[in-house]
């Protein structure tokens, strides 16, 4: 489970199950939680993989309640999509489904395009922006701190586009501020940033105010 992105069907009963879990509160730190190899990677210890342990484990053991217990993953070249991260793991095998590995030679014929209907290991980068659902910057950074859009390929540099055109679109329909906050076009990657960004990383960022607060700056 990537803790960036899920959805659930409220349940007092998985409620429960889970409070129980969580005072129980065994957790290895190479084996994870219940010592069944729910461990060992970025999120373990906290929600990405406490759900993975609760829906992958604890919850199937209860057949009776299968509506509660079942569950799905969305591929994640499509829902809260990384967009740039590697298809193949280190081991050779591919991320998102690992009936898959990666041929012997090393060039990269065997990443298809999201368009393939004979798709083997689906490169998310190729997926068209339009298909995405929701995106998550962890790999291209947050937008908000200004990065040096350079090292991106153009599925980051969209990614960022769209995060400031909503910011923008919320300023000027909700608190009609935009408008009126003359940001200049000073060259620093404005077709991206929309001028938001003075320059690079936090000290770049344009704040947006609260309306009529007089309080701090917010994101």
């Amino acid at each position: 489970v990537q803790g960036g992105f899920f959805a659930v069907r409220p349940s007092d009963w998985v409620y429960r199950e889970m409070m129980d879990e969580i005072h129980r509160g065994e957790y290895h730190k190479r084996l994870g939680w219940g010592r069944e190899s729910y461990g060992g990677y970025y999120g373990a210890p906290q929600i990405q993989g406490f759900l993975s342990y609760m829906y992958g484990h604890v919850l199937p053991q209860h057949p009776t309640l299968y509506k509660e217990s079942r569950s799905l993953e969305l591929h994640p070249c499509y829902y809260n999509s990384m967009i740039v991260t590697p298809p193949y793991l280190e081991d050779g095998l591919c991320r998102y489904d690992s009936s898959i590995k990666r041929k012997n030679d090393t060039n990269t014929t065997n990443i298809t395009s999201a368009s393939s209907n004979t798709a083997e290991c689906l490169d998310c980068s190729l997926v068209p922006w339009s298909e995405l659902h929701s995106a998550h910057f962890t790999v291209c950074y947050k937008p908000w701190v200004c990065p040096l859009h350079k090292r991106f390929g153009p599925q980051c540099k969209l990614a960022h586009r769209e995060w400031f055109l909503t910011r923008q679109e919320l300023e000027e329909e909700v608190w009609n501020q935009s408008k009126s906050r003359n940001l200049d076009d000073d060259g620093w990657n404005t077709n991206i940033n929309l001028g938001y960004c003075r320059g690079p990383r936090h000290k770049g960022y344009v704040p947006m105010h609260l309306p009529h607060s007089g309080g701090p700056s917010i994101i």
